[in-house]
């Protein structure tokens, strides 16, 4: 039996594709006679009941609504009370390996450098790099640092390695890659939905219009070519900009045009229904939803960021955005409408990719590998 500490670096609780496979492989390792311990921001839990097995410690709360000439102060006590629940929960678990999640690159950082510290092995899991996020040169270091002192460093792309290796300034050797659970059945495709009438295209994802560009798609279907032509836009997701985007989309005047679904728990309903998915994003890691409909046999319209250009092949098996700026996502989305006859034969090639990139079972996989590397540190 071996002894896991999971950390959930960031502050605050958030739900998205950054939380599943920690907490997935949390409770697998505890199913399996584990000893494992989840640290999570305050309020937070494992996503659903999940936490069977699993025990979660949640972090203190700062007080809020102090004044304002409290806050600084207020800033280095919750910096030090993070630590101390760090280091109160490593010293009662006295972990054989400590698992540090990070929906970003730096949120874990603090963490390395303690667990460094105590001469415990820990594995970094990164879902993104920003490029554009340069950091103050002293603090790139400091974060280099506590890379470089990681058992493992795991990433989702190729290109992710480079970016991380750019944005600190500093190349690593103990570099793995690691896939995301999804909610598609490996072994099936969907079948495609006819043609014959209207278009459906699927924009899935957290309601997020800096990251995820629902409005680059909004603007796009308000232009005149867009307007008269038999599609829909399918918006599945949640979150806090749905008021806005609705009022956009009829200040376009496209509400005719976009549907908004909220979050869908039925994957598979989604590709029943859609011929294929757009992202417009203006970072990304390794998005899941793009996974899942290449899985289901669909085309993806994506911009290449983060590591999406390691599984579109533009024209291929779906269609790249060079950037995204509204004029390269107008002129990509003409090009995929004109080849829309096609979107059938580039979904199947882009089942084809997705089984050759993705594991069957990535939370089997991924408590595998910790378990191997908890047992070569003994």
């Amino acid at each position: 039996m071996f002894r896991f500490l999971f950390i959930a670096a960031q502050n605050q609780v958030i739900s998205g594709g950054s939380e599943l496979l920690w907490s997935r492989v949390a409770v697998a390792l505890a199913a399996q006679g584990h000893l494992v311990v989840a640290s999570v921001p305050p309020g937070g839990s494992l996503p659903g009941d999940a936490s069977k097995g699993v025990r979660v410690c949640a972090r203190r709360q700062m007080p809020t609504g102090v004044p304002a000439r409290l806050l600084s102060k207020l800033s280095r006590a919750s910096l030090d009370t993070r630590m101390a629940s760090f280091q109160a929960v490593i010293r009662e678990t006295k972990p054989d390996l400590i698992i540090i999640n990070q929906p970003g690159f730096t949120e874990g950082f603090d963490c390395a450098e303690l667990a460094s510290k105590l001469s415990i092995p820990y594995v970094l899991l990164v879902h993104n790099i920003h490029r554009w996020a340069w950091l103050p040169p002293h603090f790139a270091q400091r974060v280099a640092d506590a890379y470089g002192t990681s058992q493992r460093i795991d990433l989702l792309s190729d290109n992710a390695e480079q970016d991380l290796a750019d944005v600190l300034n500093q190349t690593f050797e103990r570099v793995t890659r690691f896939r995301n659970p999804y909610g598609v059945d490996y072994e099936l495709s969907s079948a495609f939905p006819a043609l014959d009438a209207e278009v459906y295209i699927a924009m899935v994802g957290r309601l997020d219009p800096q990251q995820k560009g629902h409005d680059l798609a909004l603007r796009l279907l308000a232009h005149s070519s867009w307007r008269v032509r038999r599609v829909i836009f399918n918006v599945y997701g949640d979150g806090d900009y749905l008021g806005f985007l609705q009022k956009m989309s009829v200040r376009l005047g496209v509400a005719d045009k976009v549907v908004f679904h909220g979050h869908v728990n039925d994957v598979p309903s989604i590709w029943a229904h859609n011929h294929a998915l757009l992202m417009p994003s203006r970072y990304e890691g390794l998005p899941i939803a793009m996974v899942e409909a290449m899985l289901s046999a669909r085309p993806v319209i994506a911009t290449d960021v983060g590591g999406i250009s390691e599984w579109i092949d533009d024209g291929e098996n779906g269609f790249l955005i060079p950037a995204p700026t509204q004029e390269l996502v107008a002129m990509t989305l003409e090009a995929a409408w004109a080849r829309r006859g096609d979107w059938q034969l580039l979904g199947e090639r882009a089942r084809v990719t997705a089984l050759g990139l993705t594991a069957a079972d990535p939370v089997a996989e991924y408590a595998a590998g910790l378990c191997a590397l908890a047992k070569s540190n003994r």
